[in-house]
C-alpha cells in the first residue's frame, strides 16, 4: 500500500512524459518511488509529508515536475528566482528563451545555475542525453544549434500525404490541437527551431551545473541561442507556440500534457514577475 492514489501516480506519469522520458523510464522511476515508500506506515497521518518529500526528490532526479510541485513552491510566485541573479539582463533574457522547460521543471528561471545538485544533473544528462562530459555536451549542443530535430520535423510537415512519413500523424494531431486552442490558424505549422534551441539553453545550464563546462563557455552558448531566437521569432508567445508544437510532434499531442504546457505558457505570459513580462521580447541585447 502506497501513500499516493492512482490519480497522483498518473499525474507524475504525465509530468515525466512531458519532460521527454520514455514509457520504460517512467515506469521504472514509478516503481522505484513506490518501493521507496513501501516501508512507511500510517498513511493518513503522513500522506502529505511523504508526497511532498517524494515530489522534491523527483524534481531533481527526473528533471523536475513544475505542475506537480506548483502547490508546494513559493506561495507568492509561480517561479523560482535567484536573488540576486549573477547574470545581466541580456543573459537573463537568453535564459528566458528556455522558460517553457525551465518552468515545467521548476528550476531557477533568472540565472545560469538551475539550482540543482551537480550529481543529480550529471545523472539527468547521462540518462536523457547520453552526455557524460564536456565533449559529449559540445557534440549535442552543436547539433541542437543547427536544428537537430526541428529541421527534420519542418521537412516532414511539407509531405504530410507521404505514407512513409513517420511524423505525419503527430504533426496532423498537433495542428488540430493547436488550432482548437486558437494558437495557430489555417493549419500553419509554427517555426519549431525553438524546440532545439530551448533545450540547448537548458542542457547548457545543466552542463554548467554538472561541472562539464566553464561559466564563460556556458555564456557563449546562451548568447548564440539568444541571437538565433531574435532572428527567428517576434514575441514570447510565438516562441512558446513553436516550442510546444515541436514537443507535441516529438511526444504526441496528449491532452493532459498539452493542457499542462498551455497553462505554463499562460503563466509565463501573464504573471507580473514572469521574465516574459519583466524582460520584453523586443529589448535590445548587449552581450
Amino acid at each position: 500500500e502506497y501513500y499516493m492514489d492512482d490519480s497522483m501516480w498518473d499525474q507524475m506519469r504525465q509530468s515525466m512524459k512531458a519532460m521527454g522520458m520514455s514509457d520504460e523510464q517512467i515506469e521504472e522511476t514509478i516503481k522505484m518511488q513506490q518501493a521507496a515508500m513501501g516501508g512507511f506506515q500510517d498513511m493518513a497521518a503522513n500522506m502529505m509529508g511523504a508526497a511532498a518529500n517524494m515530489m522534491g526528490a523527483a524534481a531533481n532526479m527526473m528533471g523536475g515536475m513544475a505542475g506537480a510541485l506548483s502547490d508546494i513552491m513559493d506561495d507568492d510566485s509561480c517561479f523560482d528566482f535567484a536573488e540576486p541573479s549573477t547574470l545581466s539582463k541580456s543573459y537573463q533574457w537568453a535564459v528566458a528563451c528556455g522558460a517553457d522547460l525551465i518552468h515545467l521543471r521548476a528550476d531557477i528561471i533568472n540565472d545560469l545555475t538551475t539550482g540543482n545538485d551537480a550529481e543529480d544533473i550529471q545523472y539527468i544528462l547521462q540518462r536523457d542525453w547520453g552526455i557524460e562530459g564536456k565533449d559529449d555536451f559540445i557534440e549535442m549542443a552543436e547539433s541542437l544549434k543547427k536544428g537537430r530535430h526541428s529541421t527534420v520535423y519542418a521537412e516532414a510537415a511539407k509531405h504530410l500525404d507521404d505514407e512513409d512519413n513517420e511524423y505525419a500523424e503527430d504533426i496532423l494531431d498537433a495542428l488540430e490541437a493547436f488550432e482548437e486552442q486558437g494558437l495557430i490558424e489555417n493549419k500553419e505549422v509554427p517555426n519549431m527551431l525553438i524546440w532545439d534551441i530551448g533545450r540547448l539553453i537548458n542542457i547548457t545550464r545543466f552542463a554548467f551545473d554538472a561541472g562539464y563546462i566553464s561559466r564563460e563557455g556556458a555564456l557563449a552558448y546562451l548568447k548564440d541561442s539568444a541571437l538565433l531566437v531574435k532572428a527567428n521569432y517576434k514575441s514570447w508567445k510565438e516562441l512558446s507556440i513553436g516550442y510546444q508544437f515541436g514537443r507535441a510532434v516529438w511526444g504526441g499531442a496528449d491532452s493532459a500534457q498539452f493542457e499542462m504546457m498551455i497553462e505554463g505558457m499562460q503563466e509565463l505570459l501573464t504573471e507580473e514577475d514572469s521574465p516574459w513580462v519583466t524582460l520584453p521580447f523586443e529589448m535590445e541585447l548587449e552581450f
